[in-house]
């Protein structure tokens, strides 16, 4: 029997016992993830624990092969396991070498007490499991809410100010609020590629992941304030407040609820994010990667249609899409039981959704800007209904109304077009460059 054998009842029997002993470790008050072992491994000097990762772990507790003898040497040191249960595991991973006679029978009492072992391991994690643990590993409540502070603050600060700002001193103008709006997108943008392009060994790829994630939702969002400046119209309708017509506090506002959304979208994609990843359990990795990434974005959807037009439930169940396919996409790859055929499987999928979706968004911009009539009828469909006020009302004729709404529209599209292409579209390609050697790897196990 070969140690590439997926049935080799050693490497099961090991594996077995490396994932009981990691489970009972604790670090910090926390059950020790196999992430987490591999960094104690490294801090503890091992040079061999470089070359390993989650994914080969998660294969060597499956029992899909031997574990190699560096590795239990440094997981023996790392977890503190007596020496006695060291050199059991090793002669059962077929590192020692006995004499036929005296290793059968060496192997099979190691076997026996490896077993014994192994089941009352198991019994007291599911007892501390069953008394004192949740379902799922906890989350860091703290350090999910300073994270997301950390994203709100910068764009959340400039808009309060530059909004009260502006409204102070009268400017309504159409250059006023378009920089006013493209100076809030741009800064978290700025914010996230310097978050990812400065080396911080604090900060991991699932931080990265949940930035990006945050700043896609607010700048998809946030660009259908670019039409309300040419239109002074925001898509929740806090124009049609009196106090409020033909001044800059609806996009201040407009600004506000897309970056609540957004952050309560993102806490909800990072608490998921760690616990699946974090849990081991039987689900595939496709249908992780859809739960991780689709109740967040469900979230973010039924707030605006809760509140805005049909007009915008349909460009945003566009790009929504396409972000959906993204993610998926994303976390997926950086799931450490992606092998290369699932690799495959997902950017095939991806490339079809996105594909389809971008052909979608690109015929309904065109009927937008050929037929204007068209996206004022969708608008005037919506849940709360508004206060109707003319486009006199808010400084122009309704054929000028027509021609903003048309140059708004595509103003939109290329804005959200260039993000998507450029900034997600490149993630995905890194994610996709560095999977791609991992995945290859976990399918050689």
């Amino acid at each position: 029997m070969t140690e590439s054998d997926r049935n080799d009842s050693g490497a099961v029997l090991v594996g077995r016992l490396i994932r009981s002993y990691r489970d009972e470790a604790r670090r910090n008050g926390r059950r020790l993830t196999q992430e987490g072992l591999l960094d104690l491994m490294v801090e503890l000097g091992d040079e061999s624990a470089g070359s390993w990762d989650r994914s080969m772990i998660s294969n060597w507790e499956r029992g899909v092969r031997h574990p190699p003898r560096e590795f239990l040497v440094a997981f023996g040191r790392a977890l503190e396991v007596p020496q006695t249960e060291l050199d059991r595991m090793l002669i059962i991973a077929g590192y020692e070498s006995l004499d036929e006679e005296e290793g059968h029978a060496a192997i099979l009492a190691a076997a026996h007490a490896i077993e014994s072992q192994v089941e009352i391991l198991e019994q007291r994690v599911r007892g501390l499991v069953d008394s004192v643990a949740p379902p799922k590993p906890p989350v860091d409540g703290w350090a999910v809410s300073k994270e997301a502070m950390w994203r709100l603050a910068p764009a959340g600060v400039y808009a309060l100010v530059v909004g009260f700002i502006l409204s102070a001193l009268g400017q309504n103008g159409t250059v006023a609020l378009l920089a006013y709006t493209l100076v809030a997108l741009a800064i978290v943008v700025a914010q996230w590629a310097l978050r990812w392009l400065k080396p911080d060994r604090d900060r991991t790829e699932h931080d990265h992941i949940v930035d990006l994630f945050f700043i896609s939702l607010f700048f998809t969002s946030n660009t259908s304030v670019l039409i309300g400046a040419l239109t002074k119209a925001d898509h929740f309708g806090f124009y049609t407040i009196e106090a409020f017509t033909n001044t800059p506090m609806p996009f201040l506002f407009a600004t506000l609820v897309h970056l609540v959304i957004s952050l309560i979208a993102s806490v909800m994609f990072s608490v998921m994010l760690r616990r699946q990843f974090s849990s081991e359990d039987t689900v595939g990795t496709f249908f992780r990667a859809v739960w991780i990434t689709l109740p967040p974005l469900l979230f973010a959807y039924a707030s605006i249609v809760l509140f805005t037009n049909l007009g915008v439930w349909t460009s945003f169940m566009v790009v929504y899409g396409v972000l959906f396919g993204t993610f998926t996409t994303i976390v997926a790859l950086n799931d450490p039981g992606t092998t290369l055929d699932d690799s495959d499987f997902f950017l095939k999928a991806a490339i079809v959704v996105i594909t389809l979706l971008t052909v979608f968004a690109v015929i309904a911009v065109f009927v937008g800007y050929l037929e204007p009539h068209v996206m004022v009828t969708v608008s005037e469909f919506r849940i709360i209904p508004l206060r109707p006020i003319s486009a006199e009302e808010l400084g122009y004729t309704p054929e000028q109304g027509m021609q903003y709404l048309r140059i708004g529209g595509v103003w939109m599209a290329l804005a959200n077009i260039v993000y998507l292409v450029t900034v997600v579209g490149g993630y995905l390609l890194v994610t996709i460059r560095r999977a791609a050697p991992q995945a290859t790897a976990a399918a050689q196990e």
